[in-house]
């Protein structure tokens, strides 16, 4: 017994030493994943404050921490190195650097040191670093270095001294030269504060003894004073420019308490050179500290203690006094505070004009980027460049931007055009004490800080916003207007991650192209949907054999659209009022009016493919005082032009010649004419006017013939192709009755039927004029049908009413004019004949038809035309204004775009025209490619929207059509379909998540339903957004509660497990999945509260089985001015991208992760 006791006993020991061992080592990891967060937090406050060394330091210990390194396999990680080594450092002085120089070539440069050596730096191919060696120490012997300066050719070293020295060295040449000092001499008698060459080759030197010196190259290699220009108080800063063969000197001079700038002209006196005072620039609050011309030296900008930076023009201050041009310069900047106050950006000036101050208006935690609404609680008068003083300035070679350095520890890079801030370099740990272009290269810099270090800014760091533009922008990218027409609502990679096509809510999208280098953005195309108008469509006409359809608006344009692809393909611009226009049988003329009241009417020749819009061949000129023209009309032929007017002024013309044909038509004189149609010889015309009559002229003689005569006035006409049938609508009024009428006639027999007829009663004269009336009727081509389109009297709808033609002709109730216009004046109410097909209410009132056969017809409904299948009564095509995209996507290989709207284009990614169109009932709010080549062409995509269908769609690009194969009703439950709010397909193509209201998500397996999951949402709530992660293991959602659901899927002996990341202040409007495990599994989400935010779920943290306890917020983003409203990441997830309602796109590149534990460069 005490053996088993003791045994029991070591057991239950040995139990009670493995759990303890377990929650050690569960405390051990929760304490190493505690201090990996906060190292991560501390690591990006240091960089908000601009401490990169800092933060380099903190990543390097959790990189080389073995319980920390498999996380910096995380996106924070990787994005936080990648902004704390934005620039190359060119090794590390002993002290600190106090100047800087460099040379035109751009591959020299020369550092002056705090302990009062002199370094020099050899830059290679592609600007990277070949060496740094310091200046041999018998060259400055006892002496101290206080600045440097290069030759232009970079044969020569200037070098001022502490105590007012000037030595110039040769022989730098190569790493095999030795350094010869040439010229030795104290030409100073205190510090030399500054130096510059000249193009001649002469040096400029600067002093705290109030002057400034030339020095003239001799023939024997030493240097010789050539000028000398007093100021009144110490000179910090110059720069020298040439200008139409002037040599411009500026300086900066101050004691600290007070300053200004100094312009000088080099002149030739009778004594020799000497310096000519142009003027004095005194408008910076502070004491200026840095200077700089640009390349033409009409500009200069200057900057001060304050971190103020001006930039003006020197012509201004020869032409002005030094008052006038204070004045002038403090009008300019109070021009420029209303600029910014009233939401302008302002416009840096072009020569000749007075400089504006640069102002960046987001100088905290690295919030830089300037827009309209940032400055709305600012005080405008407070902005300024930069939050400390200015060492450097320079500007680019081609003058487009401006470079600033400063003692607040960084580097910025101004849009000239703008003046705004294009990119804030940080990096440095201290003051940047020089920084300039490398030569050749505007978007490469230089800098040189007294943390010791000197930097190379890569081009590849150059990350920024890019701003959606309209067509035929030409500002810079990184415009800062905001426009709230240009929000984007979507924004995706193209699978590669070199393109990206965004949808803003302008109607419009675009495919820009991300530059793999700079990751700078080029627009690629521009997705035009500013097809149609809002204008009420007024009339239209088909040319069905070349599939070409034409829609007169109000707007005095007529637009062409093709019929099948339902999109707009080209437009005639000021067309008058469109309310008739005419085209050719041929589909090769169009005859329109004018918005001239002196044009009669515009001929236009028209390309029947549809690829190039309508061209003008001939203006058919009228006479002072005629009525406007209210129809148009071309003979079978194309040989005759007719137009009619408000009087019933016929006129016939030549389409050859433009000119005018015989004497006017004048048998309808009085009554306006209001359709006239061509008989098929071409020798007589077909008038309806308001006569109460159809007339029938010959062309010849002029001599009526035929007459038809009916109540009130004919509005409308058509007729069969053997010219035996006709059709009219007329209306007529009284006092108490509006009546509308559509009339078959016979016009062999000039007998008639009435098919269709509205009576509207009106009580008083001035009542309303009803809705209800008949508004068009037509032939089908094949004379199988007639169709009349109509308002309903009561349910507000309009209707199509058919009847069938032979049926119509065989009858036997046909009448005289006399009868039916008994039949018409005794009426008291609407007539319902002909099978009925009631329009959409949505769609507003029926105002004219064409049919396409008997099956297919076009309908005129306000704003647009819409074609419907006859058969099915579903509208399949419309030609109207595009509604805004909700969403766009690439294909898999990145040459096509699908758009989702109220309909979906698919367009070429490259030229940015459009292929394809099919609509939709109902928004379709989101799209989605397959990720995989699929179907027989390879291109299949997916569809969803609010009738709770995923529709399945294959588009051929040798057909340019799309054709429907599948649908799913993904949306179904008990209570029937909800709304489908994304889409989104794993990256095998097998699998499609889908997500909308209600609580609805459903994991569709698209080849074997049976393994189709449907997730369970807490709440029903309803969701946003979702992400499916590479290997398809995880799903993530954003909710309406502001949410982010992650579900890690079910495998062998596992569970579902779901976590819930709160946080969000707002709406979550997009989510994405980064890493490869759960250790480096990371969420994405984007947000209305204006935040991106990145999320460990943490179910590595939870046993297998275990329900997970909850994720992490590790980081938040926040560059956009508004919701953040999309995001997307490439493959491995080096470059996260975000999209908002201000219309930029930011770009937040990270480093590449590791491949078998190797990083990538």
């Amino acid at each position: 017994k005490a053996a088993v006791a003791a045994k029991l006993k070591e057991e239950k020991a040995k139990d009670e030493a493995v759990v303890a061992r377990q929650q050690a080592e569960e405390q051990r990891s929760r304490a190493e994943y505690e201090e990996y967060m906060s190292k991560i937090a501390l690591a990006k406050a240091r960089l908000e404050r601009n401490e990169a060394d800092g933060a380099r330091e903190i990543l390097l210990d959790l990189r080389s921490n073995v319980n920390s390194a498999k996380r910096t396999q995380g996106w924070e990680w990787r994005w936080l190195w990648r902004q704390a080594n934005e620039s190359k450092t060119l090794g590390n002085a002993d002290s600190p650097v106090i100047d800087l120089a460099m040379d035109r070539e751009g591959k020299k440069g020369a550092v002056a040191c705090a302990d009062g050596r002199v370094q020099l730096i050899r830059l290679g191919m592609e600007s990277m670093p070949v060496e740094r060696l310091a200046l041999p120490v018998e060259v400055l012997g006892d002496q101290r270095a206080a600045s440097v300066a290069l030759s232009l050719d970079g044969q020569l070293l200037a070098i001022g001294t502490v105590d007012g020295g000037v030595i110039v060295v040769s022989g730098i040449e190569d790493v095999a030269s030795k350094p010869r000092v040439i010229f030795s001499k104290r030409g100073h008698k205190r510090r030399v504060t500054d130096m510059r060459f000249d193009n001649d080759g002469m040096l400029w030197t600067a002093s705290d003894d109030r002057t400034v010196r030339s020095w003239k190259q001799a023939p024997n290699s030493s240097f010789v004073e050539a000028v000398v220009g007093w100021h009144f108080l110490p000179v910090r800063q110059i720069d020298i420019a040439s200008q139409g063969g002037k040599l411009l000197l500026a300086a900066v001079v101050g004691d600290g308490r007070t300053g200004k700038v100094v312009v000088w002209e080099k002149t030739q006196g009778s004594d020799g050179a000497v310096l000519k005072l142009l003027g004095r620039m005194s408008d910076h609050s502070v004491p200026p500290t840095a200077v700089a011309f640009d390349a033409t030296g009409q500009r200069v900008a200057s900057g001060d203690l304050a971190g103020n930076v001006l930039v003006w023009d020197t012509n201004e201050i020869a032409e002005k006094g030094e008052e006038d041009y204070r004045s002038s310069i403090e009008l300019a900047v109070k021009q420029t505070q209303r600029d910014s106050a009233n939401d302008v950006v302002a416009t840096l000036p072009s020569v000749n004009e007075v400089g504006v101050a640069l102002k960046d208006f987001e100088l905290d935690l690295g919030r830089r980027l300037v827009s309209a609404d940032s400055n709305l609680n600012r005080s405008i008068s407070s902005a300024k460049a930069h939050g400390d003083a200015i060492a450097t300035i320079r500007f680019s070679g081609n003058g487009e931007s401006l470079l600033t350095a400063s003692d607040d520890y960084t580097v910025k890079l101004w849009n000239l055009k703008t003046g705004t801030v294009r990119k804030a370099l940080k990096g440095h740990g201290g003051w940047v004490v020089g920084a300039d272009f490398v030569a050749g290269k505007d978007d490469v810099v230089i800098s040189a800080s007294d943390d010791t270090t000197v930097r190379l800014w890569n081009p590849a760091t150059y990350v920024g916003a890019f701003k959606s533009q309209g067509s035929g922008d030409t500002g810079d990218s990184v415009s800062e207007t905001f426009d709230s027409r240009k929000e984007i609502w979507s924004a995706t990679f193209s699978s590669d991650g070199k393109q990206i096509v965004i949808a803003r809510g302008d109607h419009k999208g675009e495919v820009i192209r991300v530059d793999e280098e700079s990751l700078a953005f080029r627009q690629v195309s521009e997705l035009a949907l500013d097809e149609g108008t809002d204008f009420v469509a007024l009339s239209m006409q088909v040319d069905q054999p070349n599939d070409l359809l034409y829609v007169g608006s109000g707007d005095e344009t007529i637009r062409v659209w093709d019929l099948e692809r339902g999109i707009q393909v080209g437009a005639a611009n000021k067309t008058g009022l469109n309310t008739s226009f005419a085209v050719s049988i041929d589909g090769c003329w169009l005859l329109t009016g004018s918005s001239d009241s002196k044009i009669r009417g515009l001929l236009w020749k028209l390309d029947p493919t549809g690829e190039s819009s309508p061209e003008i061949v001939h203006r058919l000129m009228g006479q002072p005082g005629q009525e406007g023209v209210s129809s148009y009309s071309i003979s079978p032929d194309s040989k005759l032009l007719f137009t009619g007017d408000d009087f019933g002024i016929g006129l016939l013309w030549d389409r050859e010649t433009g000119q005018q044909i015989g004497e006017p038509i004048v048998n309808v004189r009085g009554s306006r004419i209001n359709d006239a149609i061509f008989g098929r010889d071409g020798e007589s015309i077909f008038i309806a006017a308001d006569n109460a009559a159809v007339t029938q002229v010959d062309l010849r003689t002029r001599i009526e013939g035929l007459r038809l005569q009916q109540l009130g006035y004919v509005a409308e006409l058509s007729i069969t192709q053997d010219e035996q049938y006709l059709l009219t609508v007329g209306e007529v009024a009284s006092e108490t009755y509006i009546k509308t009428f559509a009339t078959l006639w016979d016009l062999e027999s000039c007998m008639g039927k009435i098919l269709d007829l509205t009576v509207t009663p009106r009580l008083r004269e001035s009542d309303a004029i009803s809705r209800a009336r008949i508004t068009s009727a037509d032939f089908d081509p094949d004379r199988k049908v007639v169709l009349v389109s109509r308002t309903a009297n009561e349910n507000d709808k309009s209707e199509i009413r058919v009847w069938d033609f032979q049926k119509l002709i065989k009858s036997n109730d046909f009448m005289s004019a006399e009868q039916m216009k008994q039949v018409v004046r005794q009426a008291t109410q609407s007539s319902n004949g002909g099978t009925v097909l009631v329009m959409p209410s949505v769609r507003g009132d029926t105002e004219g038809l064409l049919p396409l056969g008997n099956e297919r017809l076009l309908t005129m409904n306000n704003n647009g035309v819409f074609l419907w299948n006859l058969k099915t009564n579903r509208e399949e095509k419309s030609y109207r204004e595009h509604a805004e995209l909700t969403e766009a996507d690439f294909s898999f290989d990145s040459k096509y775009v699908a758009t989702a709207s109220r309909s979906v284009k698919i367009w070429d990614a490259v030229s940015g025209q459009a292929l394809a169109k099919i609509e939709s009932e109902k928004p379709i709010r989101t799209i989605q490619f397959s990720p995989c080549r699929a179907g027989n062409t390879g291109y299949v995509f997916a569809t969803a929207g609010d009738d709770g269908l995923v529709r399945f769609w294959e588009f051929n690009p040798q057909t340019q059509g799309v054709k429907p194969f599948t649908e799913i009703a993904a949306g179904e439950n008990e209570a029937g379909l909800r709304p489908i709010r994304r889409i989104r397909f794993s990256k095998d193509g097998d699998q499609l998540w889908v997500v909308g209201d209600q609580g609805l998500a459903r994991l569709q397996h698209l080849r074997d339903s049976a393994k189709t999951i449907v997730v369970e949402v807490p709440a029903d709530q309803s969701l946003n957004c979702a992400a499916i992660s590479d290997d398809g293991a995880y799903l993530a959602a954003g909710t309406n509660t502001k949410n982010v659901l992650v579900w890690q899927l079910p495998k062998t002996g596992r569970q579902l497990k779901l976590v819930t990341l709160s946080g969000h202040a707002g709406q979550v409007t997009d989510v994405g999945l980064v890493g490869s495990d759960a250790d480096t599994l990371r969420v994405l989400s984007a947000s209305q509260d204006g935040t991106t935010r990145v999320w460990d779920p943490r179910f590595a943290a939870s046993e297998e089985g275990e329900q997970s306890t909850g994720g992490r917020e590790i980081i938040s983003l926040r560059r956009h001015q508004g919701d953040v409203t999309a995001l997307d990441t490439t493959a491995n997830g080096d470059l996260l991208m975000t999209a908002g309602s201000d219309g930029k796109v930011i770009l937040w590149p990270a480093e590449r992760p590791a491949v078998n534990g190797n990083r990538q460069p």
